[in-house]
């Protein structure tokens, strides 16, 4: 009896990943007017899946007038759990790009440790329409997100590793 009563006790306290997007808020992206400075990018993202409920700050920056906005290898978040990275030939400019995001957690349903380890990628596109932009006589552009706008990133893989 102690037994069965132990075994439904931890069923009932596990989590399980349930998540289907990501939020992405607070977009800023910045574009100079002078080109020894970079043009950045800067957003929350925050993965509201019961299991993980984590939020945390991305950022990059790259050469003005350049296609060396970061592609390939995903670029850590502030929470190193999570990362980031445009789609190939996923920037256009300033106020139009994918975003390509991983979060790492545990999730204790698909193993014992190390075998609990898994890996959500999401995307999402940003549009002029999500943006409002403001440039100054001097070429500089400051784009941003209005109020509290969240654009959703759907999940479209999962891999669990050790």
């Amino acid at each position: 009896m102690a037994l069965l009563l132990h075994s439904a006790a931890s069923r009932a306290v596990t989590k399980r990943f349930t998540g289907t997007y990501y939020e992405v808020t607070n977009v800023h992206t910045h574009s100079p007017s002078n080109q020894s400075d970079n043009v950045t990018i800067e957003f929350t993202v925050r993965d509201p899946d019961p299991l993980t409920n984590s939020t945390t700050t991305c950022n990059g920056s790259w050469p003005l007038d350049s296609n060396a906005y970061p592609t390939g290898g995903y670029l850590p978040c502030t929470d190193v759990s999570f990362a980031w990275v445009f789609a190939d030939n996923g920037f256009t400019n300033i106020s139009s790009f994918t975003l390509q995001m991983e979060h790492s957690f545990k999730d204790p349903s698909m193993g014992p440790p190390p075998y609990d380890h898994v890996t959500t990628f999401a995307h999402t596109d940003i549009k002029p329409s999500n943006m409002d932009c403001v440039g100054a006589a001097s070429g500089q552009t400051n784009c941003k997100f209005p109020g509290k706008e969240t654009v959703e990133a759907p999940i479209w893989a999962t891999i669990a590793k050790r």
